[in-house]
């Protein structure tokens, strides 16, 4: 019973075996004299909601980090391809003014973590448009005062993008901690149920079968194969 596809079958195979139990007469009067009263099952049908509610959060946490994620990506692209072309032009114009390539950044590669990446191009415009002469010469291709204004505030936009990323990604991993540890909370008090169960019923097989607990043969016990490995287990 523990070892699951997913964490949905493992939801309902559980509310299943909670529930046969708690309405099944012959069951409950066979459980109960191990205490496994009905508060005991109500206690661990708390804990399963609970723990449902968490992996609905984990999933609506980690579906907002993937969309952070788009988003994210989305923008830097855009910007980033607006950059490199001004950045590219200005290498054209004051290749023989070391002064303001040097300015500019324009001397040294493009730099590739987005946090050297958001300085360096920050850089970039802060330093372009403060300079009077370099913006009217830009004119000429084009490029008014507003359109690097603009640009700037791109820059601005991916800074953005990528603090809601970088918040959307410690939600999640916050949701999944928790998730997984009220899963091992229930799942230890799961276990002593079904433990509980297989000996109050253990001359039961076919009670034990509407718990949807496996009961299997002597030569099936003689010959256990192979356990699965953990990663077959409720995952992430």
């Amino acid at each position: 019973m523990h070892i699951q596809s997913s964490f949905a079958e493992y939801f309902f195979t559980s509310r299943h075996a909670l529930k046969t139990a708690r309405k099944n007469k012959k069951i409950y009067s066979a459980i109960s004299k191990y205490n496994m009263t009905y508060t005991e099952i109500d206690s661990g049908l708390a804990k399963l909601e609970k723990l449902m509610d968490a992996d609905k959060k984990k999933i609506e946490l980690h579906g907002k980090q993937l969309e952070a994620r788009v988003a994210f990506k989305s923008i830097y692209a855009k910007v980033n391809t607006l950059y490199i072309s001004h950045v590219g032009l200005m290498k054209v114009k004051f290749r023989k003014n070391p002064e303001r390539v040097e300015r500019l950044m324009l001397n040294v590669p493009r730099e590739r973590s987005i946090n050297g990446w958001l300085q360096q191009a920050d850089t970039f415009y802060v330093n372009l448009i403060n300079d009077a002469d370099m913006v009217n010469k830009l004119t000429q291709n084009a490029i008014s005062p507003d359109k690097l204004t603009e640009a700037h505030a791109g820059i601005k936009e991916v800074e953005y993008a990528h603090n809601n990323y970088k918040e959307a990604i410690g939600l999640s991993q916050a949701a999944v901690e928790t998730r997984d540890a009220l899963f091992e909370e229930f799942d230890l008090w799961m276990r002593e149920f079904i433990y509980i169960c297989k000996m109050a019923l253990s001359q039961e097989s076919q009670l034990l079968e509407a718990l949807k607990i496996k009961v299997f043969s002597k030569g099936y016990i003689k010959h256990k194969p192979t356990p699965l490995p953990a990663d077959h287990a409720p995952n992430s």
